[in-house]
């Protein structure tokens, strides 16, 4: 027996969807009638069933839409009809903004000891921010969030890492999810740190003073290697100290060491990349090298003459590890430069030696060579030098001086013959002395100067010199030793010239069309004083000048002067100077006012 039954919905009224946009929804409508109930879909209150391809409609009832977008939001009816009558629910459809990625986390170089920080920054539909989250993955696997113990810090989309080791390298992938979708982005991270340790670190082709040392380079931690420095260690001279060797390009693994006789080596390695240097190896087992005669002379040969009719001799000693066997000393073998002569020579331990009665300033030939008990050293470089120094035995000559004004003068000279100079010239020293002043006749404390003018040179300037004065001058010449004896003197004087500044003006006696001016004479007159230069001008409030009237003081014992016809309650300024026949020094500014008649 069959029964006919009107729809009945089985899905619930009002049921609300999320979708993101651009993806797919299904909305369900179920229904249960006899016979079946055909199913349609509005939208929004239309009358008119949607359609379209992104749109179907299942034999269960359910509507998808495909690729919905933000138009397909709002309110969907579904009906059910049959013979028996007619039903309808609601479902209501809402389409979000998709979560996305804008600002990935870029791939990362990082120091080995630094911090490392990733962000990622997101953007997401507005309404699901209570469930919108990023959260940060290493190689898969989930970071926590920050404990005490951890060196992960997460905040707000930015990871950090402290103290970043090797552990940390590889591929962080940030996640940043609503509960409807999700978007990754990944960044690898490279920790760079100094190489590795070579390891086997071996020798061969082992001979008496030379072996091949060979390791295997370690890891260079993403800093492609540059150099490998070999180190070694010796038991005899400096037991337990590492002095560096040999350096060998990154791109080798193997070093043929030369080595010095009658040492007891041990080796090791290590590698330098951009980072830095990296720690060493093991050091090798010991090798001991056979004695042998040396391989190298001193160097740095030092030849000086501190005193005359002698030469002082000095060297940089060979190291302990150059000597390549005991009984380490130098031979010493000298001889006139230019001339017939034998090499006389001597043995010695140092590393100086004095030769005594030499000529004064004669060049030698210099030679050392080093030996011990197993031969002498290559055959040595000769250097030549001087022996001691004396003072020298000659004057300038032709010494003249051009005056050139008051306070500078030009000085010639003839150079001394080189012969007399028995040392290495260093130049020439001027000595001048003021004798007196031209206005006085008696003599004055004497006033000594010199300077000293380096090189092979015959002139100077001679600055400083004091007006209107009679002076001596000397040259000498001199090296290292000391000073020659000193020129011939030459006496010159000075010309005239103007007067220093007055050291005081004053004013006095002020009345109402006159002003007394009172002054000192010039310490230093630089010739003879023939009177004084004073200008006078009308200053009103606002500082404007008034014209420059003049004064010629004539008498050079003049101190005072009566200036009369000024304007009453006016403001002036006087300059005064000192003069001689060259003209006049420089003037002092005093500043005056006359007064009301009824002050007077």
């Amino acid at each position: 027996m069959i029964i006919n039954l009107p729809p009945r919905m089985l899905t619930k009224d009002y049921q609300r969807y999320s979708v993101v946009q651009g993806r797919d929804i299904i909305m369900d409508c179920k229904v249960f009638s006899s016979p079946p109930s055909t199913v349609s879909w509005n939208k929004d209150d239309t009358t008119e069933s949607v359609e379209g391809e992104r749109f179907s409609v299942f034999k269960n009832g359910s509507l998808q839409i495909n690729q919905a977008g933000k138009e397909d939001s709002g309110e969907y009816v579904c009906f059910a009809t049959n013979s028996e009558g007619k039903s309808a629910i609601t479902a209501l459809l809402d389409v979000k903004d998709p979560t996305q990625i804008v600002e990935p986390p870029q791939d990362l170089h990082i120091l080995s000891g630094t911090t490392a920080q990733l962000t990622c920054q997101a953007e997401y539909d507005i309404s699901l921010r209570n469930e919108f989250q990023i959260v940060w993955s290493k190689d898969g696997e989930e970071i926590p969030p920050f404990t005490e113990q951890s060196r992960y810090f997460l905040d707000d989309g930015m990871l950090q890492i402290i103290n970043v080791n090797q552990s940390d390298k590889g591929t962080y992938t940030c996640t940043a999810r609503t509960n409807l979708d999700q978007d990754t982005a990944s960044a690898l991270v490279t920790v760079l740190d100094v190489p590795d340790a070579p390891e086997d670190v071996e020798l061969s082709e082992q001979k008496s003073w030379s072996v091949r040392l060979a390791w295997v380079p370690g890891d260079d931690h993403n800093s492609s290697t540059t150099e490998f420095i070999v180190e070694y260690e010796e038991s005899q001279w400096d037991p337990g100290t590492w002095r560096e060797l040999q350096r060998v390009p990154g791109n080798q693994v193997t070093a043929l060491l030369t080595l010095h006789g009658h040492l007891n080596y041990q080796f090791r390695v290590y590698a330098v990349n951009g980072i830095g240097k990296g720690p060493p190896s093991n050091p090798t087992d010991r090798y001991k090298t056979l004695p042998a005669a040396p391989d190298k002379n001193p160097e740095n040969i030092k030849i000086q003459g501190h005193l005359p009719h002698q030469m002082d001799i000095s060297w940089e000693p060979l190291l302990p590890v150059e000597h390549n066997g005991p009984g380490l000393e130098y031979k010493l073998s000298y001889r006139k430069l230019g001339v017939e002569d034998i090499w006389k020579e001597h043995l010695v331990k140092r590393h100086a030696f004095v030769i005594k009665n030499t000529p004064t300033f004669v060049p030698y030939e210099i030679k050392i060579q080093s030996r011990n008990s197993h031969g002498w050293g290559p055959e040595p470089k000769v250097v030549t030098g001087y022996s001691g120094e004396d003072l020298p035995t000659a004057s300038p000559q032709d010494v003249a001086v051009e005056v050139l004004n008051t306070t500078l003068l030009r000085v010639s000279w003839t150079r001394v013959a080189q012969a007399t100079l028995r040392g290495h010239l260093g130049g020439y020293n001027v000595h001048w002395l003021r004798k007196r002043s031209l206005l006085h006749s008696n003599r004055i404390p004497e006033e000594r100067h010199f300077l000293t003018f380096p090189g092979n040179r015959s002139h100077a300037m001679v600055p400083g010199l004091r007006p209107f004065s009679e002076y001596r001058l000397t040259v000498n010449v001199f090296n290292k030793r000391g000073n020659g004896p000193n020129s011939d003197p030459v006496t010159f004087q000075t010309p005239e010239g103007v007067p220093e500044q007055v050291p005081i003006l004053t004013v006095s006696n002020a009345q109402r069309d006159s002003i007394t001016l009172v002054w000192a004479p010039p310490f230093e007159a630089n010739g003879i004083l023939t009177g004084y230069l004073l200008q006078y001008q009308l200053i009103n409030e606002t500082l404007a000048m008034g014209d420059m009237q003049e004064v010629n003081v004539s008498s050079a014992d003049t101190t005072q002067w009566f200036l009369q016809g000024l304007g009453e309650m006016s403001k002036y300024m006087f300059y005064l100077s000192a003069c001689t026949r060259v003209g006049c020094g420089p003037q002092r500014m005093e500043e005056g006012s006359t007064v009301t008649e009824a002050s007077e």
